[in-house]
């Protein structure tokens, strides 16, 4: 009686033990308890730990297998954990989707993956940058970025998008692109007519210049913005000197190579002369404002003034005068050493700015801010503010400037060659980029600036491009 209890006392002890042991392996998942004492104990099978979630320096980690229960009743291990999610922080992604290697990617500079794993930068004609997770573009060469949304890398082909020609913005309006290029509207021709190095001007509702249809003959050529209506005015005299001419309320005026200045009635066609020089040389430079005409003489060194029927000679002695501007009672002229200006009574003389005989002044172009000169370089045409003496705008493909005009944002001039240029203002420095190709002449007249276009004449032609 005393073995029974005995062996009955140690058998409950070992089956406490083994369901004890059963109980350690326990972790995730629980099995059922198994009821058979026959079996010699009590077996648990265990689920594995979770994974281990990943980051920027350290990778996720699978979780680890479950332990089979202590029993015998064929219980297995619990399957391991399943790997932790990879969780990263703020500028970094898993792109890859690889959790082993935690949060590879730095969204902040990766063009691949910029802002979000699947945002990459376009690169159409362009290389893409990415910066603080937001796309950028460096444009290959003749290409931009017009729209400003890089989503679309360099879209504009800037050598022959009409709507932005060689520039971002810079409309051919009718015209066409070429090479970067706006070709020029034509806004009204004289067939057969040459008119270089004439002058062209503007009176508020029509512009005048002059041509030259055949040796011997001088023709004056009008006509509105729109070049609706083409007026010719032949001249009876052997040939113009082209680059004098000037227009009032009711008269153009011009000289000649006769010592002559003409005066030609807008309407009727009634042309006189009202003026000869009798000092040697011609007049040239001709301006009118306030019932006179301004002029100079480079023979005798004199600037000179007449009234608009001829009369009231007035003069004073500046030598080498090569441009002359009237602007708000003051006339602003350059010559061999200075840029200057003086009252309509030709009095009150005051420099501008010293200059020296080899930086003469082609052209002057004065607004109610500032007095701009252009000159010629040994690199080409050469733009300054007068003053300060800063020069900002160069271009090495132009021998000589014919023109000169102010914007209240940027500045103009003509070339030699028939291109018409545009620098901004303030002058960004550096050349000057070409705003439209005259077309096949040399020394075109103008520019003159009309509301949002430019217009120059070339070859018998009035031409245009937008600004």
């Amino acid at each position: 009686m005393r073995t029974q209890r005995g062996v009955c006392w140690w058998s409950v002890g070992i089956a406490w033990l083994g369901l004890m042991c059963s109980a350690c392996g326990k972790s995730d998942t629980t099995a059922n308890v198994s009821d058979d004492a026959d079996a010699g104990g009590t077996g648990v099978a265990a689920g594995g730990t979770a994974g281990v979630a990943g980051g920027v320096s350290a990778p996720a980690a699978s979780g680890t297998a479950g332990v089979a229960g202590v029993a015998e009743s064929g219980n297995v291990a619990g399957e391991a954990g399943a790997a932790g999610s990879v969780v990263c922080p703020a500028g970094y992604g898993n792109c890859d989707g690889d959790p082993t290697n935690g949060c590879e990617t730095d969204l902040t500079s990766d063009a691949a993956h910029c802002g979000a794993c699947a945002d990459a930068c376009d690169d159409t004609n362009a290389e893409p940058h990415c910066s603080d997770g937001v796309c950028a573009v460096s444009c290959d060469e003749d290409f931009a970025d017009c729209n400003d949304s890089a989503d679309d890398g360099c879209e504009t082909a800037l050598a022959s998008d009409a709507d932005h020609c060689g520039w971002c913005g810079h409309d051919c309006g009718n015209a066409t692109c070429s090479l970067g290029v706006c070709s020029p509207e034509v806004v009204a021709t004289d067939e057969g007519s040459s008119s270089n190095q004439s002058r062209l001007v503007f009176d508020g509702t029509n512009f005048y210049w002059l041509t030259q249809p055949t040796m011997g003959s001088c023709r004056l050529l009008s006509t509105e913005q729109n070049g609706t209506t083409l007026q010719l005015h032949e001249l009876p005299l052997a040939q113009c000197w082209m680059d004098s001419l000037a227009v009032d309320a009711t008269n153009v005026y011009f000289s000649t190579r006769d010592q002559e200045i003409w005066r030609v009635a807008k309407a009727g066609d009634v042309a006189s002369v009202i003026y000869t020089e009798q000092d040697g040389g011609y007049p040239s430079l001709l301006a009118v404002a306030g019932g006179n005409i301004f002029f100079a003489v480079a023979a005798t060194g004199t600037l000179k003034r007449i009234t608009t029927a001829g009369t009231g000679l007035e003069q004073v002695s500046i030598p080498g005068i090569d441009s002359l501007v009237l602007f708000n009672d003051l006339v602003y002229f350059s010559n061999i050493d200075q840029v200057a200006s003086v009252d309509t009574a030709l009095a009150n003389q005051t420099m501008l700015m010293a200059i020296n005989v080899n930086d003469v002044s082609t052209h002057i172009a004065v607004d109610e801010s500032d007095v701009y000169r252009i000159t010629t370089g040994g690199d080409g045409p050469l733009c300054y503010a007068v003053p300060p003496n800063n020069g900002f705008c160069v271009n090495s493909g132009e021998s000589v400037a014919t023109g000169l005009a102010l914007a209240s944002d940027a500045v103009y001039f003509t070339g030699f060659s028939g291109n018409v240029y545009r620098s901004e203002r303030p002058p960004p420095g550096g050349d000057m980029p070409v705003l439209s190709d005259g077309g096949p002449c040399s020394a075109p007249g103008g520019p003159v600036l009309v509301e949002d276009h430019v217009y120059w004449v070339c070859g018998g032609s009035l031409l245009r491009t937008p600004r």
